[in-house]
């Protein structure tokens, strides 16, 4: 997904904005660039800032004033890029504006008329994470978020913040669907990927004999993998089918009369 892949670039520059103590303005320039990018993309990319202003209340007195000056740099460029790649909304304004009013009816009222109305992201997310990562690595990433909060580590903190802030936006919408929460998956792996580590290492101080703990780590990391890998091959087996939206086009094409208008649940209701 090209979001997530803009997503993760920027939160590269994003971390090297956290590096060092007086980070260079072109590291937050580029994160601007590929904040607007991955809005321009998807618009939940814009939940990236929050992360990126949380650099300044990491700064020393002194450098407040510093890192302020680059943050506004950083948030004029964020709207500059994405308009340059969408200039629509600016010349189409009126329709920009349309489109986002409807998208956000039914991310606020669901599909009622569908029974989905009340089905928030809270549970469902979770949910979905669990089924795209698998039991192991879900219960990996929990316990490096844990890991993280425990030691205080501004690194995996950093890194857990992506998740959590879509988790907490995304949530409290009622039309959730699963592939919203895809960019946050990466940096879920990486979370979990902190606590594996951990865990190998912690096998590595053991008594036992080198091919028990090799033949150990093996075992845990195949474990991890392969619920991943099963879905990946099912999933690229599945793509290949011919697409619902297709067969539903055709269906519409030899069942309903050509002048005929159809209603859009949360998108139109002055249907004659």
């Amino acid at each position: 997904m090209l979001m997530s892949f803009l997503v993760l670039i920027a939160f590269l520059y994003i971390a090297e904005v956290y590096s060092v103590q007086k980070p260079s303005a072109i590291y937050f320039v580029l994160s601007g660039v590929f904040i607007g990018l991955a809005v321009a993309a998807k618009y939940t990319g814009i939940l990236l800032i929050i992360p990126l202003l949380g650099r300044r209340f990491f700064s020393t007195k002194g450098e407040k004033k510093e890192i302020s000056r680059k943050l506004l740099l950083s948030l004029f460029v964020i709207p500059l890029v994405f308009f340059l790649v969408n200039p629509f909304v600016i010349l189409d304004a009126g329709k920009f504006l349309k489109d986002i009013t409807g998208e956000l009816s039914i991310a606020t009222a669901g599909f009622p008329r569908a029974g989905l109305a009340n089905r928030l992201g809270w549970v469902n997310y979770p949910l979905a994470i669990y089924n795209i990562l698998g039991p192991v690595l879900f219960l990996l990433a929990a316990g490096g978020a844990f890991l993280a909060l425990y030691r205080r580590s501004k690194n995996g903190l950093l890194v857990c913040s992506v998740p959590v802030i879509y988790y907490i936006f995304l949530g409290v919408f009622k039309n959730s669907q699963a592939h919203y929460i895809f960019p946050a998956i990466p940096f879920t792996i990486l979370i979990a990927a902190y606590c594996l580590a951990d865990l190998i290492g912690a096998i590595a101080i053991t008594g036992v004999s080198r091919k028990i703990k090799h033949a150990l780590a093996i075992l845990i990391c195949a474990a991890a993998a392969l619920p991943s890998f099963y879905e990946t091959i099912y999933y690229n087996r599945w793509i290949n089918q011919r697409d619902p939206r297709i067969i539903a086009k055709a269906w519409i094409l030899n069942n309903i009369y050509t002048d005929a208008r159809m209603l859009i649940e949360g998108v139109s209701e002055d249907i004659p």
